[in-house]
């Protein structure tokens, strides 16, 4: 069979080191206030410091992901840069990945114009390209669905074996993305290539037995399994979304302008759903190409299997099918599009959608680009960060206030927190998200905050509106963790003057108020 040339990958390898060099530099260290980010960040943290992921602490999803994020702390040491690392890495490969599979069937055109829009939408917004599980996943994935492509076309059990190292490692950073391998398995088994299908599962073998030595022998599988467990029945509970819907709705923006105005919050709206209507056009496309005159020998079988795997990063955020949950999987139906409308497409109509699209996600760009000159500079422990006129103030004086070693706790949900002031949580869980959580779960955190009330508190009571928009699975679940929150208030007081950051104030502990006090010069000398 024929190798992979050398010019083959060098395009790729340019896109990845542009890429991944632009985001380095742009939002590196670009601090944003979102509810997700730190989990990885602080679990990892925990598991430097020595502890157990899941035996002596929460742990949310499956540990692939936290065993990356504490290797780049390892590597990088701690700082936020070191947090932001893994997804920049993975945006750039994703990128690369959508060159390489879409010019191996369509023209340099189609794949630059794919590669641009890939990393158009993903410029959205700034909270998108920062540390989450499905980062990892949703890469490894792609990679182990391109390198399946490049083995179909140019064979070596190498590559049949790499394809399942890849695909079990996504899914020991996201469970449900082992459908994606399953898929590959599926087809292989279907065009009974039974001995690719063995090197695959070798290589799945090869990569999840000694991950899950590692749990037996650190005393943390009974606790995974029992996680896994509590996974499936509490995520469905409140995280339930209809595809392609957004967090408050389309109507929100479709209600602005008028007339001919009403064209731009229009354009806006087609562009956040493009991870929505990208798999449909995807799969589309890839069967009217499998089963066209224009398919070349061997063809049929790849663009088959592509349609099967975006079926798997589909079902696999099942039940969270919100347009931010598809946006991790948006390479592959990229991909897909672009093939079809390459090969099939009326060149005028391809040039009218090119240019629509392109003034809309150029504006994406153009916005990510602003946002990021006009960030503030704030010296944190875990480095400079640049963040938000309307944010600086408010992470200035958190960090001032919040020593390294102090203990905090964030209630209910905004474990970044605990991160980038370096402050030690005392509880077993490093978010609540109501409705998520049972009642067990509360009583479990407030056993330790009674047990060792920390010195802070980063607050928010959350209103019903805005539960429902983060989560409108959530109608028949309450916002509030009523004990948790009775206790807070009859222990902790704001701090004065107030410090609030997304939402969230700073609240200080009252006889640690007191004791502060206390020990001032003016008060010893008042008594």
């Amino acid at each position: 069979m024929v190798g992979i040339s050398v010019t083959s990958v060098k395009v790729p390898l340019v896109i990845f080191a542009l890429v991944a060099a632009g985001l380095l530099y742009f939002h590196g260290n670009r601090f944003v206030v979102t509810l997700d980010e730190g989990i990885p960040l602080e679990t990892a943290q925990r598991m430097l410091n020595g502890q157990r992921l899941y035996a002596d602490f929460f742990g949310y999803m499956s540990p692939g992901s936290y065993w990356l994020q504490e290797l780049m702390f390892r590597l990088f040491g701690l700082t936020f840069l070191a947090g932001r690392i893994l997804p920049i890495f993975w945006c750039a490969l994703q990128a690369s990945l959508v060159y390489r599979l879409t010019s191996q069937f369509a023209t340099r055109m189609a794949a630059s114009l794919a590669t641009a829009f890939y990393v158009a939408i993903q410029l959205e917004d700034h909270s998108n390209i920062t540390a989450k599980h499905r980062w990892d996943s949703a890469a490894l994935a792609l990679l182990s669905v391109s390198l399946a492509v490049d083995a179909r076309l140019h064979g070596g059990w190498i590559r049949w074996t790499l394809v399942g190292v890849f695909g079990c490692a996504a899914a020991l950073c996201t469970p449900p993305i082992g459908f994606v391998l399953l898929a590959t398995l599926c087809w292989l088994l279907f065009e009974k290539q039974f001995r690719q299908a063995g090197l695959v599962v070798g290589g799945a073998a090869a990569c999840g037995a000694p991950a899950l030595l590692w749990l037996v022998a650190h005393g943390e599988f009974g606790a995974f399994v029992e996680q896994l467990r509590w996974l499936s029945n509490a995520h469905s509970r409140v995280n339930t979304m209809f595809y392609g819907s957004i967090m408050g709705g389309y109507d929100k923006i479709l209600s602005n302008g008028e007339g001919i105005g009403k064209l731009v919050p229009l354009g806006l709206a087609m562009c956040l759903a493009l991870p929505a209507v990208l798999p449909i056009l995807g799969i589309t496309g890839l069967i009217r190409e499998a089963y066209g005159r224009k398919a070349k020998l061997g063809e049929r079988q790849i663009f088959v299997y592509l349609a099967l795997v975006i079926v798997a990063f589909i079902a696999a955020t099942v039940p969270r099918l919100s347009v931010s949950m598809l946006l991790y999987t948006t390479a592959l139906p990229l991909v897909a599009t672009a093939i079809w409308v390459s090969r099939s497409w009326p060149r005028k109509t391809t040039s009218c959608v090119v240019v629509l699209f392109a003034a809309f996600l150029g504006a994406f760009v153009m916005n990510f680009w602003a946002e990021t000159v006009k960030g503030l500079r704030v010296e944190t422990v875990v480095g400079p960060v640049k963040v938000a006129p309307e944010d600086s103030a408010g992470l200035a004086s958190l960090v001032k206030n919040i020593k390294p070693g102090e203990s905090l706790y964030v209630y209910p949900y905004m474990p970044l927190l605990y991160f980038v002031t370096q402050a030690k949580n005392p509880a077993r869980f490093n978010f609540l998200q109501p409705g998520m959580m049972s009642d067990t779960d509360e009583s479990l955190v407030l056993t330790d905050l009674t047990k060792a009330p920390p010195q802070w508190l980063m607050y928010s009571v959350w209103s019903r509106s805005e539960f429902l928009r983060l989560l409108p699975g959530g109608a028949g679940s309450s916002e509030h963790f009523p004990r948790i929150e009775s206790w807070v208030e009859s222990h902790y007081d704001a701090v004065e003057p107030k410090v609030a950051l997304g939402g969230y104030q700073l609240l200080r502990r009252r006889d640690f108020t007191s004791a502060v006090n206390a020990s001032l010069p003016g008060h010893r000398a008042s008594q």
